[in-house]
Order: structure tokens, then C-alpha cells, then sequence
């Protein structure tokens, strides 16, 4: 099978390349820089894209022919606020991908998601694949992925889309959350809402990867649906940011002085200080626990690490 990963050289970019490569598989990556991308090894095919360049979509279809699958992860910074430049980053970048996998005859594309496309600020208990989008979307982020996400849903003609619903992403070599999360805590502005622990759904890179394989591996009856990749376990809020901030040499979250209710009333205000936004109140404050039975029926999705394994496997690095 022949990939093309778009952000190869970024935190779930890397770990498709390293999952597709580890089982055969041949791989196009998409870059930033040639000097920034050393480190996906001489086997991977790297073709530097500039998104904003009127020569993207040739350079896209050109690079994309003679792949089978495209992985498109590359959907900016998940906890930017800058409406245009979500747009840009997820809507626009979704629509040339699409277009460019066309013009070169890829068969299918899977296209990362996220669970923050029906998250409203209440809390969700064992959730499966029929929860549809939210009607009051936390960021401009999460909306944008919405609509990314149905855009790839909705192929048809000759090529296929599937998309991947990630919860809260983690592992070795984050630059997404950790920077984020560990800049709030160093800060002491990363507060779990007073009188709650929630349930907290995590999802690790290489289980994320894992479900990549598994979406590409699959026959075409899962063309158009959505699939959770989750991790096994179902952690809180508390235990899972302090264990894995640790790692980082911060330290974990504080309990804030409102309940999540009177806090959204104000985390437009913390926002524009450089505080928790909406979004992010909302990761830590809400609750979310996922059914993954279809996944793991349709796709034989597996998770690779445990909520441990990958704790160790951050130490280690």
C-alpha cells in the first residue's frame, strides 16, 4: 500500500509514516522543510508543501499519484481561536486535499477528526458513532472540523472517505496539547472546574495511527461513516493531566473557584488574557466516555498502548 500523510513531519503525521512504514508500507509525506523532516528516515518520499501557494493543489495531485490512501491530519493548531485562520487551516486545506486526491485517483481518504465536533458543554456518557454534530460548537477549531469532516463523509465517485473521531491526543513528540496545557499549568491557569473530576477519554498517537491502518485496510462498506479511536481505559480529568504533565516537569491541574456552568460565562475573558478558553474548559470540565463497539467490529480496531505503557513511554523520552 502506498500513503500519502499530510503534516508527515508533526506530531500524528510522524506516527502514521512510522505505523505504515513499520508494517511495509510505502510512504509520501508532506512537509514543512526538507532540513525539519530528517527525522522520518530515507525511505519516506517528502514533498514540502506551502498551503497558502497557488501551486498547492498541482503540487498535491502530482505528489498524490500511485497512493491508495491519503491520511490527512494536518488541520492547524486545535486550540487556535483565530476564526480565518481555522478556516484556512482545516476548511481549505480539507477542500484541496480532496480535490488533489481526485485528480490523482487515490481511493480513499481518511481524514482525522475529532470528538470536540459534538461537543457543546454537556456532558457525553458512552457515545457511539449515531452522536451527531454539535449545534453549539466550543471554537471556531471545532467547527471547522465539522464541516471538514462531512466533506470527506459525503465522497463518492470513485473515491472514499472515512473519518477518524480522536479524543484528547497525546504521546511522544506532542507539539499540538502538551505546549498548551504545559504553558497553563507553569502559568497556574489550567483549573478543573470546582466540584468536578469527569470522565476523561484519551486517545494515544500510535492508537491513533493504529486506527489509520485499520481504516485503510478496510473494505468499502465503511466508506462514508465515522469511527471513535479511542483509548482502552476511561481515566478523569485529574489523574490523567496531572500524570501526564508530570511527565513534562509541570504540574497538574488546580481546582477552579466556579463550576463549569458560571466559568463558560467567563472564559471568553480568560481567553483574551492568555487563560483557558472555552474549548479547553470544556476538555477538562465536561465529561466523555465512548463506545467503541462499532470500530472495533468494522474497522477490527485494536488499541496498540495502554494509558500506562504510554505514560512509560514518555518518561523514557
Amino acid at each position: 500500500m502506498r500513503w500519502f500523510v499530510t503534516g508527515a513531519d508533526r506530531f500524528v503525521g510522524r506516527s502514521i509514516v512510522q505505523a505504515a512504514l513499520a508494517r511495509g508500507d510505502e510512504v509520501v509525506g508532506a512537509v514543512r522543510s526538507l532540513e525539519g523532516s530528517d527525522g522520518l528516515g530515507p525511505s519516506v518520499q517528502r514533498v514540502v508543501i506551502d498551503w497558502a501557494s497557488d501551486e498547492t493543489d498541482a503540487k498535491l495531485a502530482e505528489a498524490m499519484k500511485g497512493c491508495s490512501v491519503v491520511a490527512h491530519v494536518d488541520l492547524g493548531d486545535p486550540w487556535s481561536l483565530d476564526r480565518a485562520e481555522c478556516e484556512r487551516t482545516v476548511l481549505v486545506r480539507t477542500e484541496q486535499v480532496i480535490d488533489a486526491a481526485r485528480a490523482a485517483g487515490v481511493s480513499r481518504v481518511i481524514q482525522r477528526s475529532s470528538e470536540r465536533v459534538t461537543a457543546s458543554g454537556e456532558p457525553r456518557r458512552m457515545v457511539d458513532e449515531s452522536l451527531g454534530h454539535s449545534d453549539r460548537w466550543l471554537s471556531p477549531w471545532d467547527e471547522m472540523v465539522s464541516v471538514a469532516e462531512g466533506l470527506v463523509c459525503a465522497l463518492t465517485d470513485g473515491i472514499e472517505g472515512v473519518a477518524l473521531r480522536a479524543a484528547f491526543v497525546w504521546g511522544s513528540g506532542d507539539d499540538e496539547s502538551l505546549p498548551r496545557f504545559r504553558a497553563l499549568s507553569m502559568s497556574k491557569q489550567l483549573a478543573i472546574p470546582a466540584g468536578a473530576d469527569p470522565a476523561f477519554c484519551t486517545t494515544h498517537v500510535d492508537n491513533l495511527a493504529q486506527a489509520f491502518l485499520c481504516a485503510a485496510d478496510a473494505g468499502p462498506e465503511v466508506a462514508g461513516n465515522v469511527y471513535w479511536a479511542v483509548d482502552d481505559e476511561l481515566t478523569t480529568a485529574r489523574r490523567f493531566l496531572t500524570r501526564w504533565l508530570v511527565t513534562a516537569g509541570a504540574k497538574g491541574p488546580r481546582t477552579g473557584l466556579l463550576p463549569f456552568r458560571a466559568a463558560r460565562l467567563f472564559s471568553w475573558l480568560d481567553a483574551r488574557n492568555g487563560g483557558m478558553s472555552l474549548a479547553e474548559l470544556a476538555a477538562v470540565g465536561v465529561g466523555l466516555s465512548v463506545d467503541t463497539r462499532r470500530t472495533r467490529a468494522e474497522l477490527g480496531y485494536e488499541p496498540k498502548l495502554t494509558i500506562d505503557d504510554g505514560m512509560k513511554q514518555l518518561l523514557a523520552t
